[in-house]
């Protein structure tokens, strides 16, 4: 399955709910994210690909993501294959067994809203993320209708940003300095 979406930093989350409350959004989870990112040696990393262990609520969820054919640079886009499992420990000990090891652990708190096939997703990093504001993800099955809900959530295509986890942190570490 094709993963398309864009960031959007330093919202005003309470503004953009009463926007997406009213479009007819539900909102269909509010808690807290904890995760690890495991790599095989850096292969993973090197070749952009991504392999997370995540709980979600009472759920938790392996995830693979690999490069997508598409090569929008308006939008991230990754192929992402998602299975839910039982247990996050015995997943991680078989993770662990056959030599993927954790190289990143965040915890964040989300609240997400789905709309149509649209999903709205507010995150707040905790611990050594903490300093990260609270953005919006914006995840949906194509450029013109994630650019589309930006905009009429009042966000131009300049205010949509690609990046990843670790280009926001590093984007607000340097602004610090």
């Amino acid at each position: 399955m094709e993963e398309n979406e864009i960031k959007i930093l330093e919202i005003n989350r309470p503004e953009i709910e009463k926007k997406l409350i009213k479009l007819g959004a539900t909102k269909i989870f509010e808690g807290i994210l904890e995760s690890e990112a495991f790599d095989k040696n850096g292969k993973l990393l090197k070749n952009k690909k991504y392999l997370r262990l995540r709980k979600e609520g009472n759920l938790t969820k392996l995830t693979y993501k690999e490069p997508s054919t598409n090569k929008s640079k308006k939008i991230k886009s990754k192929d992402e294959y998602e299975i839910t499992v039982s247990e996050y420990d015995t997943t991680k000990k078989i993770l662990q067994s056959l030599g993927f090891l954790p190289w990143i652990s965040l915890k964040k708190t989300r609240i997400s809203y789905k709309l149509n096939n649209i999903r709205f997703e507010f995150d707040k990093y905790h611990d050594s993320w903490e300093f990260i504001p609270e953005f919006m993800e914006i995840e949906g099955p194509s450029e013109e209708i994630i650019f589309e809900y930006a905009n009429i959530l009042g966000f131009s295509k300049d205010e949509c940003k690609t990046w990843g986890g670790k280009k926001v942190a590093d984007y607000y570490q340097n602004k610090i300095k």
